[in-house]
């Protein structure tokens, strides 16, 4: 990470000591920067904040889910969420609809994924970093 994208320390009042900023940003002025990347996985999905993170551990809680991964869709894939579901042994993609009809009890119209993909791992790239699907 070069000097413009390093770790920003930000002082808040009513917190004590120096915390990091939430986003990755780059320095435009001496007391300016620009925001490049939010890094707290939240999107947003039809102008509604969506916590990749908090769709992601909902998911996991569904007893045939063994891993897996949300993102948004690519803009020609759509505009929603999708999701790559790793099944535990014992179940097949026929599990889809009980994972639906759960998710659906516990996510709004906006965290649900409306694309799924099955797969025997997660889709990583060479270098081991999560990867599209």
């Amino acid at each position: 990470m070069d000097a413009t994208h390093s770790l920003v320390l930000i002082h808040r009042k009513g917190i004590d000591g120096w915390i990091p900023f939430p986003d990755k940003v780059e320095f435009v002025a001496p007391r300016g920067i620009f925001p490049l990347k939010r890094m707290d996985r939240i999107v947003q999905v039809a102008g509604v904040n969506v916590s990749l993170d908090r769709v992601e551990k909902v998911l996991q809680n569904e007893p045939a889910v063994k891993a897996c991964r949300v993102r948004l869709m690519r803009p020609e894939e759509g505009k929603r969420l999708k999701a790559f579901i790793v099944l535990n042994e014992g179940y097949d993609e026929q599990i889809l609809s009980q994972i639906r009809k759960y998710l659906t009890s516990q996510l709004s119209s906006h965290e649900m994924p409306r694309a799924f993909t099955f797969g025997a791992a997660l889709p990583t790239n060479s270098m081991g970093k999560d990867s599209d699907w």
